[in-house]
């Protein structure tokens, strides 16, 4: 069992790590670099997976605020609703995963469950920067 558990560690590493470096931004290169510097200890990924999540936070936040002051009234209020629900579903899913990941058995499960709280929050971040990048597209058509 152990053996399965060290095997599925290592798979989980290499796949969170593996992407190809083109589709990889600043903040996920600065996190590898962060990782191979502590030679992919447990301790070591946790760490730089909470730091990346800082950053992916911050990212987000000032993405959204950037929206929220180039929105039109309607879109606005849209955003904000939808924020709100974001928040509450982020909120819940990272009881989810403190409840699960942080009450299985071995170490390894740490950096997994902080990668998870990540990318959960780096995907929102990407999903409200690519409606910042299309903006004028959507408000300056005739």
């Amino acid at each position: 069992m152990k053996l399965f558990l060290f095997a599925s560690f290592v798979l989980i590493v290499n796949v969170c790590f593996s992407q190809k470096d083109e589709n990889k931004n600043k903040i996920d290169k600065e996190e590898e670099a962060c990782a191979e510097k502590g030679q992919y200890t447990t301790s070591a990924m946790t760490n730089c997976s909470s730091e990346a999540y800082l950053k992916w936070d911050k990212k987000l936040n000032q993405t959204y605020k950037s929206l929220l002051s180039k929105l039109p009234s309607i879109a606005k209020a849209k955003l904000i609703t939808a924020q709100k629900a974001w928040i509450r579903f982020k909120e819940t899913e990272f009881e989810l995963i403190k409840f699960t990941y942080g009450s299985a058995e071995g170490t390894m499960w740490r950096p997994i469950a902080m990668d998870k709280v990540k990318e959960l929050t780096k995907e929102r971040a990407l999903i409200l920067e690519e409606l910042l990048e299309i903006l004028p597209d959507m408000y300056l058509k005739d």
